[in-house]
């Protein structure tokens, strides 16, 4: 946690001496969704948690309207998750932490009363934490002492769209596609699949 702090600061310190019109500090509600198939049984898990950090808009890229916007959040989601072990069926409590570095290409519509916008680009992923846990167990996905991982990175593609509110006020909502596969070594080899996508409500304050 420390680091994670330590890094947003240094963002909003570099941030700082750029135009600060485009710095804001961002907050939203998430919802993922885990589809597998393990063992040949597919599934879907439904996550929810919650995404907090900072990010810059670089302004009128090309014209008056496109703009990027980027930055870096921590996100932390829980849910039940079911898994397998050889035949044995087991449901738990999966836990995730993420780093999350979104490039969003946005286009500007101006109104009379209020700024609208849509967005698409890609979003990148680095886990901190993947736990899933029961009551006699408590398995670390990143573990290295174990062939049952996730890879740490992922990718995901996204589109959505959202309204300033006044000068100070962002609110936007999209959706995410998780484009890799998340498991890796011998789990990847023998079919095993888990594609995660996420849905985003954020709120931003723009300064």
């Amino acid at each position: 946690m420390k680091k994670i702090i330590l890094t947003i600061a240094a963002i909003i310190l570099a941030a700082s001496v750029l135009d600060a019109r485009g710095l804001n500090i961002t907050a939203g509600y998430n919802t993922g969704i885990a589809k597998q198939t393990w063992n040949g049984t597919r599934s879907t898990d439904i996550y929810n948690g919650f995404n907090v950090g900072v990010g810059y808009t670089f302004r009128e890229i090309v014209g008056d309207h496109v703009n990027i916007a980027t930055g870096l959040q921590y996100v932390n989601m829980f849910g039940k998750k079911n898994t397998y072990d050889e035949d044995l069926k087991m449901k738990g409590q999966q836990v995730d932490s993420y780093l999350q570095l979104p490039v969003r290409f946005t286009y500007l519509f101006d109104t009379e009363n209020c700024d609208f916008f849509l967005f698409a680009g890609p979003k990148f992923l680095f886990g901190l934490r993947s736990q899933f846990r029961t009551d006699d167990l408590n398995f670390n996905w990143y573990a290295r002492d174990t062939e049952q991982q996730y890879s740490r990175f992922n990718l995901m593609l996204g589109v959505g769209g959202g309204m300033y509110i006044g000068e100070h006020f962002r609110l936007s909502l999209g959706y995410d596609w998780g484009v890799l596969n998340r498991y890796k070594g011998d789990l990847k080899n023998l079919g095993n699949k888990l594609y995660q996508s996420m849905v985003t409500v954020n709120v931003a304050m723009c300064f």
